[in-house]
This record gives structure tokens, sequence and C-alpha cells, in this order.
């Protein structure tokens, strides 16, 4: 074999792995069950920059906690480092645990949800 057979065979097998590559992606695009990243946003900026604050704000002691968004039935909500632990799932769970965090005063005095 030479080394032009070579490089072309070899060239030949990159192009079909990008290619199973592609279609994998448009995979996992498709159906309920598609990834996140290939979601677009529905609703406006703002819609969900309140929902941010809402979700924040029954963690806060200083505000309305009776106030909450509309979780859906497969909210789940994860504690970031260092515990990174599921810490609620399903809609009766996590408003459970918003009424749990009422027991311990707390604020989220800094907050970004843009």
């Amino acid at each position: 074999m030479t080394v032009r057979t070579s490089f072309g065979l070899l060239a030949i097998s990159w192009m079909l792995g990008n290619l199973s590559c592609a279609q994998d992606e448009v995979r996992e695009c498709e159906g309920e069950d598609a990834l996140s990243t290939c979601l677009s946003p529905t609703l406006s900026e703002d819609y969900y920059i309140e929902q941010g604050h809402l979700y924040f704000n029954t963690m806060d002691y200083n505000e309305d906690r009776d106030v909450v968004p509309p979780y859906s039935s497969l909210v789940a909500r994860w504690e970031w480092p260092p515990w990174l632990k599921l810490t609620a799932f399903g809609y009766d769970n996590i408003l459970a645990a918003d009424t749990l965090l009422r027991l311990y005063p707390s604020v989220v005095p800094e907050r970004d949800c843009r």
C-alpha cells in the first residue's frame, strides 16, 4: 500500500466518522428526550429573569415565600459545589423542600438572573 493510498483511506475514514457524529447530533435533538442544548427559549427574557428571582425568593426569608415559580412535575434542584447533590426532584418534593427552608433563615443577597 502506498502512502497516497493510505492517506486516501485515512481521509475517507475521517469523513465517515464526522458524518456519523453529525447524525448523532441530529438524533440528540429529536423527540421528547432531546438534549437541553438543542432547545431554544420560547418566552421572553424578562419571563425567565422573573422566574429566576421567584426561585431564589423561596430561599430568602426577606421575600414572600408563598409566591413560587410554576414548577414542572419533573423539576430538580441540585446543590452546587462542594456538595453536588440532588436535593429535590418532582413538584411535591420541591414544595416540601421549600417549606423546610423556612426553618432556616437564609438570604440570597447577590442575584444575577440574566
